[in-house]
């Protein structure tokens, strides 16, 4: 090989040294915008596919939803058909006289409804009926009927639980044990169909 001459041997160390600012240029400039938009393009697709993959999902899952809703409506038709509506006052009557049968408690007339709004959500579609209930009975037969109307209709509530001795001291010795209790029944309203 020919000995390159000093001002050859930097002539060509120069070009070097352009061919690599240029080839450096090109990579930064080019090669390099490339890359980051071929990540920032990848990363978009990810999105899009998850996506994509959500809203597929949501699509297959609409017969499960559908289904759930129909599950939930039959269930809240279930409830609503024994939840007061029309006359409260013998609604009430009739109730009371059903859920006692059970037990050994004596339950005198309730009182007349007091209708109100429940106040919990607005635009709530339902209303609430509060009774007063009186009545006597054995310590746990008052216990048992109580629980009993509380689990049987989950759309009531027993509040104000009150319980005294009602002995009379000419009663008989076992009707003397006899307790007299008192409770509101707070109940849901159906609302009537527009």
């Amino acid at each position: 090989m020919n000995k390159l001459s000093k001002q050859k041997q930097q002539q060509l160390i120069g070009v070097a040294v352009v061919a690599l600012g240029i080839l450096g240029a090109l990579y930064w400039f080019v090669i390099h915008a490339q890359n980051e938009t071929i990540a920032k393009n990848r990363k978009e697709t990810a999105l899009l596919d998850d996506q994509i993959g959500k809203a597929d999902k949501l699509k297959n899952s609409q017969a499960q939803v559908q289904e759930d809703l129909t599950a939930v409506t039959n269930r809240l038709a279930k409830v609503e058909k024994d939840m007061a509506t029309g006359d409260l006052f013998l609604w009430a009557i009739e109730l009371l006289n059903t859920a006692k049968k059970p037990y050994i408690v004596d339950v005198q007339t309730p009182s007349t409804p007091d209708i109100g709004p429940i106040g919990l959500l607005s635009d709530f579609p339902y209303k609430s009926a509060k009774y007063v209930v009186r009545g006597s009975g054995f310590y746990h037969d008052i216990g048992k009927f109580v629980t009993g109307v509380e689990n049987a209709y989950p759309y009531m509530r027993v509040q104000n639980l009150q319980v005294d001795v009602g002995g009379d001291s000419t009663a008989a010795d076992q009707d003397k044990e006899k307790l007299s209790f008192r409770f509101e029944l707070v109940t849901m309203v159906k609302p009537t169909a527009k």
